[in-house]
């Protein structure tokens, strides 16, 4: 489950302009003998992403992660003979209408082979799935799923119910008994947080207080604040994006309740953590891959999480432990073992279907991905990882030796004493 609210503006203002479905002119359709952005020596690509603007401090570490493992492999001599040439890496300044009309320019003027980096709240993926055009990147937007062409970070089916037993584990864990929801008053939002405090009371937790309505851009949390503390609520969930839930946590410290225990979907930044160590001091963080911390940890066990690290500190250490660089790094790694399988001929079309055939990509870092099944469903088990934080770090939770995942069968009720391995494959089993 794509939980982090990255993409709560860009939903709030996309409808107001009208252009959540627009498509401006799909491609042609005519036969050509040389694939777009294909030469002998390399493979032209694009990236979108919201590198300025409001969107910018979640989205622009994303093209870094691009840069970082490309640069690996054509240092290594790209593939098939093949540079890979990130040669259009364009911002959309946080615009919907501009994020349109570069997307427009990628795939019909700068005919670029691929999209290797969507990194934005605003991306159309209507007109991206209608292109035929290969597309890697992090899905904030609807319409990833069912398009065989439109490949999301961590696969592109979003299940909420995949990742509620692992949710249910942590605060069972955490002692929650009595437990408060919040979310904002956009669908990305209070549906996740509607959905999750439908269904914990079925594993005897007591929902105590929900909020589902808070506008974005809130700064005030007083009234929640109260209503929580005196709800009794022993612990509370955030489907708020990290300034929300930072701006929660202030107000419960104000009102006497700071020290409730609460779960965040966004937040797991170190930069953020040094700077107000004491609101995230009693937090827990859901994550989708390897926690960047059990690289020190467990040397040697997460050679994939290893590879990254290194490689982001020597070429971009501003932005290393950053998920949006993470979701680059794997947009980019993904892309280079379709155009791999598909050959030394590839076209757009034998690079979609030879991902299509990967079924257990990992990048190194998740869980294994099916992607003969991850545009239309969530395969089982669902398993996440956590951190908690202790003064001014981040540590993994819930570890089962090196194992840093919590998983469990894709159901409304499970087992929460019996979660299971992750599937054979992924980093840590």
């Amino acid at each position: 489950m794509r939980s982090r609210m990255r993409q709560l503006a860009a939903v709030l203002i996309a409808p107001a302009l009208g252009i959540a479905g627009l498509v401006i002119g799909a491609p042609g359709s005519g036969a050509t003998t040389t694939p777009p952005g294909l030469s002998p020596t390399s493979v032209t690509i694009g990236a979108l992403i919201s590198e300025t603007g409001f969107l910018s401090a979640d989205f622009a570490p994303e093209l870094d992660g691009v840069r970082a493992y490309l640069s690996t492999v054509n240092a290594s001599g790209g593939v098939n003979g093949r540079t890979i040439d990130l040669k259009y890496a364009v911002d959309d300044q946080s615009s919907p209408l501009a994020d349109s009309s570069l997307l427009h320019t990628l795939i019909q003027t700068d005919k670029v082979f691929a999209i290797v980096g969507v990194g934005t709240g605003l991306f159309n993926t209507k007109y991206a799935a209608s292109s035929g055009t290969p597309t890697y990147g992090y899905a904030t937007t609807g319409g990833w799923s069912p398009a065989p062409n439109l490949f999301a970070a961590y696969g592109s089916f979003s299940n909420p119910q995949a990742s509620l037993p692992a949710i249910e584990y942590a605060m069972k864990q955490q002692g929650a008994t009595k437990v408060a929801f919040v979310a904002y008053n956009v669908a990305s939002s209070s549906s996740q947080c509607n959905y999750l405090s439908s269904q914990v009371a079925k594993e005897h937790f007591r929902v105590s207080y929900v909020d589902d309505a808070i506008g974005y851009g809130s700064s005030n949390f007083a009234t929640d604040a109260t209503r929580i503390k005196n709800s009794g609520a022993n612990y509370w969930v955030s489907c708020l994006d990290v300034n929300g839930s930072m701006a929660m946590q202030r107000a419960l410290s104000a009102v006497g309740a700071g020290s409730v225990p609460s779960l965040w979907f966004d937040g797991y930044d170190r930069n953020l953590l040094a700077n107000n160590p004491s609101v995230f001091a009693h937090t827990t963080l859901m994550v989708q891959h390897v926690p960047f911390e059990m690289a020190g940890q467990f040397p040697g066990v997460f050679p994939g999480l290893e590879t990254y690290l290194t490689t982001m500190n020597a070429k971009y250490p501003n932005s290393t432990y950053s998920e949006a660089a993470m979701e680059g790094w794997l947009s980019a790694q993904l892309f280079v073992q379709g155009l791999t399988k598909a050959g030394k001929n590839p076209t757009q079309a034998s690079v979609v279907k030879a991902t299509n055939t990967i079924t257990n990509f990992t990048g190194g870092v998740t869980t294994t991905v099916n992607w003969t099944a991850a545009h239309t469903k969530a395969l089982p088990p669902g398993c996440s990882a956590f951190v908690t934080v202790n003064g001014s770090s981040f540590h993994p939770a819930f570890l089962r030796g090196h194992d840093p995942w919590i998983c469990f069968p894709i159901t409304s009720t499970a087992n929460l004493a019996a979660p299971q391995f992750p599937p054979a494959g992924s980093p840590g089993r």
